[in-house]
């Protein structure tokens, strides 16, 4: 069985035009991290920002946007996202973090759509 590992590294997030967002840019230390904010504050979109650079497909552009990206620092790793309106679907371009997101999109990320839910 494979020991847990603290990260020791700070992670950094950059996204614009994703789900509400129109740009961010949020730095995490190493630790725990608690998102908390009213509703409509786009802790989803945020977090959909976060499944997308990792690897997922299941997020969406910002409404009046024809392309976005997001950006994931860990450590001296990074991995950018770009989503693309091409023909009414949104297209995603660029390298995830994860090699194979199919995992954590069944185990990880929990949203409401998730089949494993």
């Amino acid at each position: 069985m494979r020991k847990t590992q603290i990260l020791k590294w700070p992670v950094d997030v950059q996204a614009a035009n994703i789900g509400g967002i129109n740009e961010t840019e949020v730095s995490f230390s190493p630790g725990v991290a608690i998102l908390m904010g009213r509703n409509a504050t786009n802790r989803t979109s945020f977090l959909r920002a976060i499944m997308a650079a990792l690897g997922s497909e299941s997020t969406s552009l910002k409404g009046d946007s024809d392309e976005g990206y997001v950006e994931l620092a860990v450590g001296d790793d990074t991995s950018r996202r770009v989503l693309e309106l091409e023909g009414g679907a949104v297209v995603m371009g660029g390298e995830p973090y994860l090699g194979d997101s199919e995992g954590a999109d069944l185990f990880a990320f929990l949203l409401k759509n998730n089949e494993a839910c």
